[in-house]
């Protein structure tokens, strides 16, 4: 089998558990199809790929149970790095919920997760007989789907973040690479472009960043000071506007947000960061997304490093 893997930290907490929710976290892969499914449809449809080229593409990689569909191309692992600082504090509780006025509710809202800063591993391997632009798209994916997206519960808000320690390119140098095998996957376009899913494209999706802000507190106590301050506006932006899909709709329709929230450094003595990706939602053209989107912007000091931020 050829294979390739690239060395991962935690740079936030990381809530991944098995068949036990409220047990202790685990490492385990399947979240990571889960991430890299999601962000290989946004690449895809951020093309122009019709519905029959993504599933596709999706069916030679993941595999398909439906019609001629086979075995999945690619095996996806997640362990810790061998050698490696073990994550550790799988048992211990983290608040979901740091905006919260109520502190009865807030410290009842809890998750148990590892910690900051232990070092996992991601593999994959490539069956005999596959496709080699799969591979090469494959290997374009994966520093994308972890630049901008996190596994397990509230990764959406800053949890389950990874970083790839040494790794210097920019995020509008991953994206354009991915871009790249996306292209040389010679699509045809046609046909349904009816799958209602995010568009990893330049005028439907932005991609902020935020600097590191001082912050003397324990790592901890770094990490949900942030999050206090990306939920209070998310909150905000809820109560009483009738926010959409943007910012996700907790009822009415349950809408997972369009925002992608992830920590860029985890927190320490030089304070955290942040990065914010945002897909334009059906709900963007309402004042009160626009306006909650340039309160997001000001006031968590971000700065637009890809696309075009539709809200301005």
């Amino acid at each position: 089998m050829t294979s390739g893997s690239i060395a991962l930290t935690l740079a936030s907490p990381l809530l991944l558990h098995g068949a036990a929710p409220k047990g202790s976290a685990e490492i385990r892969p399947a979240p990571v199809r889960g991430l890299l499914r999601y962000w290989l449809r946004a690449a895809l449809r951020g093309s122009g790929a019709s519905t029959d080229d993504v599933r596709e593409v999706e069916d030679r990689i993941f595999g398909s149970t439906a019609g001629d569909g086979g075995a999945s191309q690619f095996r996806f692992e997640l362990r810790s790095k061998p050698g490696g600082k073990e994550p550790s504090g799988g048992s211990q509780d983290w608040f979901l919920l740091p905006h919260s006025t109520d502190e009865r509710k807030r410290k009842g809202t809890t998750s148990k997760g590892y910690g900051c800063g232990g070092e996992l591993e991601l593999r994959w391997l490539a069956r005999p007989g596959g496709r080699p632009q799969d591979r090469s798209l494959v290997e374009a994916l994966l520093p994308v789907a972890v630049a901008l997206g996190g596994i397990g519960g509230r990764s959406r808000r800053g949890f389950g973040s990874l970083v790839m320690p040494g790794d210097r390119r920019k995020v509008v140098d991953l994206i354009q690479a991915l871009q790249q095998e996306v292209h040389a996957q010679k699509l045809s376009g046609k046909g349904s472009q009816g799958l209602d899913v995010p568009r990893l494209a330049p005028e439907t999706c932005s991609v902020l960043e935020m600097k590191r802000r001082p912050d003397q507190s324990p790592a901890k106590q770094q990490f949900e000071n942030l999050l206090k301050d990306v939920m209070a506006i998310c909150h905000d932006v809820h109560k009483g506007r009738g926010a959409g899909p943007t910012f996700g709709k907790a009822s009415g329709g349950r809408r997972a947000s369009a925002l992608h929230v992830r920590i860029l450094a985890q927190p320490g003595s030089e304070g955290p960061s942040l990065r914010v990706t945002v897909f334009k939602a059906e709900d963007a053209g309402q004042p009160p997304v626009r306006e909650g989107m340039m309160r997001f912007e000001k006031g968590l000091d971000l700065v637009k490093v890809w696309g075009e931020p539709w809200w301005h």
